[in-house]
């Protein structure tokens, strides 16, 4: 069978057009962060959460409300795209309401800080927002070098509530969070791609907890004529065994959540995280359940609606 002229170039256009059309297999292009010289990125955390206690036949429910305010401030880009950055936290609110106590403490407005919590975490909120911490980003969003003050890990070792916070009131345990508090992006971008992260954050009273964050690449979206590239995040806890004083054991948990992540201004958009966890403790022979249900939300700001929210 012979082909005319004119249908041999219908199959040639066709079978191009075919190769220039994108499948479910094609890697997207790199996704990276973006950094430039003197640029000033505000952010904001939002953390609901509700926790209740059962023992001894009494059941106690506690709501906690807290809200971070955060600048990246961009020293410098290097030549392989990283970038130098001073990381401060700005200003730190917290409510706390339960059975016939509420603590209110505001960073902005200390004086005004209510309930006797307040002064446990008052002077670790104090040192948080006081001190800034040099921070070294490549553009896949991995912390290469973190510089804590000496001031900031003195000042937490010495607030009332250190001993709660174990490795998060050290150096090299304030780095290590800092380390994994950012998203980092995979190489290669393909639907279904996953990828896990894990943090061990050693407490003196429960021991070891050990969280896993899966990430799976769900494909873009168009929000308000700017490409969103998106990722569930799903996270898994656990507690080591006989590591402190309070045993603390998993019974049941489920997370939930959506990362957006801005291809063209090359940054993190948003990030939404529900959790909820069901937990048995027991110290002493007295065993108790919990229950936790929180929500996180981090979300990048406008310099307009960050300046509204420091006067609120």
């Amino acid at each position: 069978m012979s082909f005319s002229p004119r249908s041999r170039r219908l199959l040639l256009s066709l079978c191009l057009t075919a190769l220039a059309l994108p499948t479910t297999l094609q890697a997207a292009e790199p996704l990276r962060w973006k950094f430039t010289a003197g640029d000033v990125q505000h952010y904001k955390m939002t953390q609901d959460m509700q926790m209740t206690i059962e023992s001894g036949g009494q059941k106690m429910t506690t709501d906690m409300n807290q809200d971070l305010h955060m600048t990246w401030e961009i020293n410098e880009v290097l030549d392989n795209g990283s970038a130098k950055m001073v990381q401060k936290i700005n200003r730190m609110k917290m409510t706390m309401k339960m059975p016939g106590q509420t603590l209110e403490f505001d960073s902005a407005n200390p004086d005004k800080a209510q309930g006797p919590l307040a002064a446990q975490v008052g002077p670790m909120f104090k040192a948080l927002t006081s001190n800034a911490f040099a921070v070294t980003m490549s553009p896949r969003g991995e912390i290469t070098d973190v510089e804590i003050p000496k001031e900031l890990i003195e000042a937490l070792k010495a607030s009332p509530g250190a001993a709660a916070m174990g490795d998060l009131a050290s150096e090299d345990g304030f780095k290590h969070l800092v380390q994994q508090g950012s998203l980092t992006l995979p190489e290669e971008l393909t639907e279904g791609k996953q990828w896990t992260t894990k943090v061990d954050v050693k407490n003196p009273i429960v021991g070891t907890q050990t969280i896993e964050t899966t990430y799976v690449y769900k494909g873009s979206r168009d929000v308000e004529g700017e490409t969103m590239e998106i990722f569930a995040p799903s996270m898994v806890v656990d507690f080591a065994a006989g590591a402190g004083p309070v045993q603390m054991e998993v019974a049941g948990q489920e997370s939930e959540g959506e990362i957006l992540f801005n291809r063209g201004a090359g940054r993190l958009e948003s990030s939404n995280i529900n959790q909820g966890m069901d937990l048995k403790a027991s110290a002493a022979g007295q065993e108790s359940a919990l229950k936790i249900d929180q929500k996180i939300k981090l979300q990048w700001i406008s310099p307009e609606e960050a300046e509204k929210e420091a006067k609120q």
